[in-house]
C-alpha cells in the first residue's frame, strides 16, 4: 500500500466522522432548543452549540476542499476518487 492510498483513506474516513459528529451536534442543539420551555439561559446555549455546530461543518467542508486541491494538485493524491 503506497503513502497517497492511506493518506486517502484517512482523510475521507476522518471528513466522514466529523461530519457525523457535527450531525450530532446539531441535533443536540435542537433538543436543547425544543427542552428549553423558555429559559433564555437554555435558548442561548443551544442557540451556541448550532452555530458552533455548523461553524465547525463549514470548516469540514472548506478543509476537505483544500485537501482535495493541494493533495490532486500538488501531491496528485485523488482524494475524492469517483470510484467511491
Amino acid at each position: 500500500m503506497d503513502l497517497a492510498s492511506i493518506v486517502q483513506k484517512y482523510s475521507i474516513a476522518a471528513v466522514g466522522a466529523a461530519g457525523v459528529i457535527a450531525l450530532m451536534l446539531i441535533i443536540y442543539g435542537g433538543l436543547l432548543f425544543t427542552l428549553s420551555h423558555g429559559d433564555q439561559t437554555k435558548v442561548e446555549e443551544a442557540k451556541e452549540v448550532i452555530t458552533n455546530a455548523l461553524a465547525g461543518l463549514a470548516l469540514i467542508i472548506f478543509a476537505s476542499v483544500i485537501l482535495k486541491i493541494i493533495g490532486f494538485d500538488i501531491f496528485g493524491i485523488e482524494f475524492f476518487d469517483s470510484t467511491l
